[in-house]
């Protein structure tokens, strides 16, 4: 969570929830840990598809052992 740069560039931060205020809280919280971009997916119902996606990453660490990936999102 802290540093997220990598050599291919900079990871998305996705993020979800009812409250503006406390969405921009965290928001707030991930730039002074490094992080540059930002991915609102909405109100807490978008949150299943947020754990999916960790689960994702999850099982990839586990199968190659390699713990430092990270997603990005690519917008046309």
């Amino acid at each position: 969570m802290v540093n997220p740069k990598r050599e291919e560039g900079d990871p998305d931060f996705f993020y979800a929830g009812n409250n503006e205020d406390s969405k921009n809280k965290v928001v707030g919280i991930a730039k002074n840990l490094g992080w540059k971009i930002f991915t609102d997916f909405g109100d807490i119902s978008a949150s299943y598809w947020l754990e999916s996606l960790t689960m994702i990453w999850v099982h990839y660490a586990f199968k190659n052992n390699q713990w430092g990936h990270a997603f990005k999102l690519l917008k046309k």
